[in-house]
């Protein structure tokens, strides 16, 4: 990492909180506490390089907002520190310091301004502000009666026109139309390539696969990891997924490239942390041979191994195939073809999924899981994550990740009379 642009150490948050409103004035009187610390932050500490994109994923309530605000210096810490070299443009909540009485153009003066701009520098960026945020139909009515997703396009638009060395986001894009969300992450990607620094909270771990080159999580306060995008999201995604099911979910790791081991149960008297294991994921040929290159668009075979430990009614047996980034492109489980998956403890069992391959030329992951039926839901036991590493060779005939097949139905050539002489003139030919 080269200059760094935020540096935390040790960084901790306590809010007081009271069982009555009186306590509060009884403690001023008398000096004796009659508060309870409640901690939103516990010893936080990392660093972010200059043009780093770090995302900060976690559960509500695990202290992402609180961290922003401290090291933008809207918020104090109780103990540690927070240093920010360079500009900073933070946009922590829609429309701070917009009025609601305004008209949209002078709140692009007064938030402008609360952001260390100066009237001329937001006279000489207004066109370029109001046609970002696409309500020039709009600029000169009362913000009071935008709607919340036009107050976000304000709210951005007046916020990245800051140029800033460091831009600061919390979740307030979450509002915002999907057009005008993939335009506010366009403009994240413009302001991380030209050298700035970008930190923002999410819930959405493909965003960190797409978007960043770290991810921070923090749950109840504390840091539980700071890595690349794709362990955080598949951490994050554990930590889900365990709450949900209100008992620890087994994850581990396959081994890439690397053959398919027969014989793979697993051995008497083993330590198992939960009533069914995937053992392996693999695909074959039409002759049955574990393969590594896929080739557009024959047809493979996945096939899954997993062992039960326990009687179970019912599980689903599935396969995922993701992007290295993490990102998943495809998911599938027996529970969708309505099959009952039953075994006693110590079966294997082996699901055979078809898979056409319509992938685009590059490589892919493929992970596998096992879930095991509670009433009507499923609740996943054990993720066998990159069991192999696959790499495609497609036809070259499409873009993009995946080929959906579509194909070209006609194409009509519509002769016209006289000149055309505008695009609209065009359309009504057509």
């Amino acid at each position: 990492m080269g200059e760094t642009a935020i540096r935390v150490e040790g960084l901790s948050k306590a809010f007081k909180t009271y069982d009555h409103p009186s306590d509060l004035f009884r403690e001023l009187i008398t000096r004796t506490p009659r508060h309870r610390d409640s901690w939103a932050l516990r010893d936080i500490s990392f660093s972010i390089g200059r043009g780093e994109v770090v995302g900060l994923i976690g559960r509500n309530g695990a202290g992402k907002s609180t961290l922003l605000k401290i090291i933008t210096g809207t918020l104090d810490a109780s103990s540690g520190t927070a240093e920010i070299t360079g500009k900073v443009s933070a946009l922590l909540e829609l429309g701070t310091g917009f009025n609601p009485e305004y008209t949209g153009l002078e709140n692009v003066y007064t938030g402008g301004l609360c952001l260390g701009m100066g009237r001329a520098e937001i006279d000489r960026k207004l066109d370029a502000i109001v046609e970002f945020s696409e309500l020039a139909a709009f600029i000169n009515q009362p913000l009071k009666t935008y709607s919340t997703g036009m107050q976000a396009r304000l709210a951005f638009a007046v916020a990245v026109s800051v140029e800033p060395e460091i831009f600061v986001i919390d979740e307030a894009l979450s509002v915002g139309d999907v057009l005008f969300q993939e335009k506010c992450f366009k403009r994240i990607r413009e302001i991380a390539s030209s050298g700035a620094t970008v930190i923002f909270v999410t819930h959405s771990y493909p965003l960190i696969y797409e978007l960043c080159d770290r991810g921070l999580l923090l749950h109840k306060g504390r840091l539980l990891l700071d890595d690349v995008p794709k362990k955080v999201g598949f951490a994050y995604e554990k930590l889900i997924a365990e709450e949900r099911g209100q008992r620890p979910l087994d994850v581990s790791m396959g081994s890439g490239a690397a053959p398919a081991t027969e014989g793979a149960e697993a051995t008497p008297g083993a330590e198992v942390t939960t009533e069914a294991r995937v053992l392996d994921a693999a695909i074959l040929n039409d002759e049955d041979v574990e393969v590594g290159t896929l080739f557009h668009p024959q047809t493979y075979t996945v096939r899954i191994r997993c062992q039960v430990f326990e009687d179970v009614p019912s599980v689903s047996i599935g396969y995922f195939i993701q992007k290295p980034t993490g990102q998943v492109l495809y998911r599938i489980g027996s529970m969708y073809a309505n099959q009952t998956v039953s075994a006693r403890a110590g079966d294997v069992i082996e699901a055979r999924f078809s898979l056409p391959c319509r992938l685009g030329t590059g490589q892919f992951l493929l992970s596998a899981a096992i879930s095991v039926a509670e009433g009507t839901n499923y609740r996943v036991a054990h993720i066998l994550r990159e069991s192999r590493v696959l790499s495609v060779v497609s036809d070259g005939l499409f873009g993009g990740d995946v080929d959906l097949q579509s194909e070209l139905l006609s194409v009509k050539v519509a002769p016209h009379a006289g000149a055309v002489d505008s695009p609209a003139a065009v359309s009504s030919a057509l």
